[in-house]
């Protein structure tokens, strides 16, 4: 469960001279706890250290980078968390809501940068989006405005769609709040909304069957780790099914998902890549305010379209960022 990936970088100049464990000793360590496995390409981890390259702090050079690889389970989270704090890293970094409270929950002093999560005000996080407070800082989601426009566009594409599924994870302490705002926008818009619930990998599956018994008219995916780690069997069930859906990944649609739209997560992990460089320089996670992103991207999968016999609005393909073919 637990690997350390080295990506850019060898040990130069002056380095080569100075025992190789007397440089591991000297190097900060930085630690993403990522959503996955080790047998998953991990495109995001990369982009963070190209960025963290780009800014002059070289893997192998001027750190040591270790990816942890995160399941769903609260006893596994600790658990490798636990293990990681033994390596006493400089900085952490969380990928979603169950690494962010699990790592504030391990530690009050290590600083903590969220490469992404949702609402970490109102889940009670961070004290602030300006100031912060204790020890962690980095990106928020819109959660609640990204719903609104995914339902928004699942209307223009459906228009005569009225019952829509939304799958989710109740366990998740943001799951309230995007279910909030997904109740208000499917009221202006006129939809009912149908929940499904799963906590749990190993649920998905039931779920899943039990979504295409009740055949709502399309479905949205909450952006979630569980629905990042079960993309490929939730896109695939909805294109077999002939439901369509939306998502919160891009790789979801790669997968055979209708479309996605959701803030740019590489730009996200990019941002991260800042974060710590700053607090490598110096400063204090509660100094640093908590951003929200710029830049979102609606993609749209074309097989997909075709096979559930679908015509996408010219208004709505004209706002693809990207159309797979």
């Amino acid at each position: 469960m637990i690997s350390r990936r080295t990506f850019v970088g060898s040990l130069a100049g002056s380095l080569l001279a100075a025992p190789l464990v007397a440089v591991a000793q000297a190097l900060p360590r930085v630690a993403m706890l990522f959503p996955g496995s080790s047998q998953q390409p991990n495109e995001l981890a990369k982009v963070f250290v190209q960025a963290m390259g780009e800014s002059g702090y070289v893997d192998g050079q001027h750190l040591i980078f270790d990816l942890r690889y995160i399941g769903t389970r609260a006893d596994e989270l600790d658990r490798v968390i636990g293990e990681l704090l033994l390596l006493k890293p400089a900085v952490i970094i969380t990928v979603g809501t169950p690494g962010a409270w699990a790592a504030k929950k391990a530690t009050s002093t290590i600083p903590i940068v969220m490469a992404t999560v949702g609402d970490p005000v109102g889940q009670g996080l961070v004290a602030s989006m300006a100031r912060p407070g204790g020890n962690l800082t980095g990106n928020a989601i819109l959660s609640e405005v990204v719903i609104a426009k995914r339902l928004e566009l699942l209307h223009e594409v459906l228009p005569k769609a009225r019952r829509i599924g939304v799958l989710r994870n109740s366990s998740n302490p943001v799951t309230a709040i995007m279910s909030n705002g997904a109740e208000i926008a499917a009221k202006q818009l006129g939809l009912t909304l149908q929940r499904f619930d799963a906590t749990s990998t190993s649920a998905v599956d039931a779920v899943l069957d039990e979504i295409v018994r009740q055949r709502p008219e399309a479905l949205m995916v909450d952006q979630e780790n569980l629905f990042w780690l079960t993309r490929t069997t939730i896109a695939q069930a909805m294109l077999r099914s002939k439901i369509p859906s939306i998502h919160a990944f891009r790789e979801s649609v790669a997968e055979g998902g209708l479309m996605s739209y959701a803030n740019s997560t590489e730009a996200m992990f990019r941002r991260a890549a800042v974060f710590v460089v700053r607090i490598l320089k110096g400063a204090k996670p509660t100094d640093l305010p908590i951003e929200q992103p710029t830049k979102f991207e609606l993609v749209i999968n074309l097989k997909t379209v075709k096979a559930l016999s679908l015509t996408i609005p010219p208004s709505v393909l004209a706002r693809a960022d990207e159309m797979i073919q």
